[in-house]
Formats: C-alpha cells, sequence, structure tokens
C-alpha cells in the first residue's frame, strides 16, 4: 500500500465520526404531527412548522447514502491500493454533497418563509433555522475536503495536503456532533410546546 492510500485509509477510519453523526442527523430530525389539547391556531401553526422542517428528512437520508456510498467505494479502492480510485469516489461524493447542499438551502429558504404568528414557534422555527444552516456549513466543509482529496497528486506535497483533509473531516464531525444535539433539543422543545405525545 502507498504513503497515500495508506493514509487515506487511516483519515478514513478517524472520519468515521461524520458517518454516525449523518445516521443520527436523518433519525433525530422528524417531529412529530399528534398533538393534543392546543388551541385551533396553536394546532395549525404546529403542523406548519413541522411540515416545514420534516423536509430534511429525506435530504438527510440522501446524505447518509452518499456517505455509504464514498464510504465503500474509498475502502474498495483503499483495499486495492488504487489512489486513483481514492480520488475518483472523493470527487463523486463531493459532486453528491454539493448537489444536496443546495437543496437544503432550498429548504432552509423555505423554512424562514413559514408565516406564524405564535412568538415561541417563531423561535423555534429561527432555532431550526439556524441549526439547518450550520448542519449545511458543515456538509459544504466535507464536500470542500472531498473535492480536496479528488484533485490529490501522489506526492509528499499531496500527502500533506491529504492529512490536513482527514483533520477537517474529523473537526467537522465533531461539529456536526454538537449541531445534532442542538436539533435533538429543539425536537424536545417543539414538542413539549406543540403538546405532542410521544
Amino acid at each position: 500500500m502507498t504513503d497515500m492510500t495508506r493514509t487515506f485509509s487511516d483519515s478514513l477510519r478517524r472520519s468515521r465520526f461524520w458517518h454516525i453523526s449523518l445516521l443520527r442527523l436523518g433519525l433525530v430530525g422528524t417531529i412529530a404531527l399528534v398533538l393534543s389539547s392546543c388551541t385551533p391556531s396553536k394546532i395549525s401553526q404546529c403542523n406548519k412548522l413541522a411540515d416545514s422542517v420534516n423536509k430534511m428528512r429525506p435530504i438527510a437520508e440522501e446524505f447518509q447514502q452518499e456517505n455509504k456510498n464514498f464510504d465503500a467505494a474509498a475502502k474498495t479502492a483503499s483495499a486495492q491500493n488504487n489512489f486513483n480510485g481514492v480520488k475518483t469516489a472523493a470527487g463523486k461524493a463531493a459532486n453528491g454533497f454539493n448537489n444536496l447542499t443546495q437543496k437544503l438551502d432550498g429548504l432552509i429558504n423555505d423554512i424562514q418563509g413559514v408565516n406564524l404568528q405564535d412568538e415561541t414557534l417563531v423561535g423555534l422555527k429561527q432555532r431550526y433555522a439556524q441549526n439547518a444552516i450550520a448542519i449545511n456549513a458543515s456538509f459544504k466543509e466535507i464536500s470542500t475536503a472531498l473535492t480536496t482529496i479528488s484533485t490529490l497528486e501522489n506526492s509528499p506535497k499531496g500527502l500533506q495536503t491529504l492529512n490536513v483533509a482527514g483533520r477537517n473531516l474529523t473537526a467537522t464531525a465533531q461539529k456536526m456532533n454538537g449541531l445534532i444535539q442542538s436539533e435533538t433539543k429543539l425536537v424536545e422543545d417543539f414538542n413539549q410546546y406543540c403538546e405532542v405525545k410521544q
């Protein structure tokens, strides 16, 4: 195994954390619509916000699938000592992530455009939009790291660049874990305010 593919394999193992973060994002992001003793206006506003933010789930699932595809292709290429295969897998994943971040940008605009009068729900909407913006920024950072990997040269300088990209993936994963915890709290706050039965 060359130094480049060995380093890439090590970076991939260290960055497993972002794969787990993506998986958790898809599991956390759904807000229930089962409401009890709320006023009709509050129910309709809770449902309106829930309808909007729940659109993130399919996008999160697409991110997960893109990540799984990359993970499998990169592992196979690394096992075969195929540096160009690793670069190709990273480039393909970066393109997929770029397309998905554009979808998420559109969803964030939709969330921000939800018209609510209830001040608590307006605050929850703003928190959700801010968290989604931060999550999308993390996805963009992952895409940038993957793009960097896709353009590496098999050289000492390329090896240094790969190490930096691997560290960036790990740092982004740690940041994303904090954002997912914030989302979990946000969903709990929404469920409590909208009196969602668990």
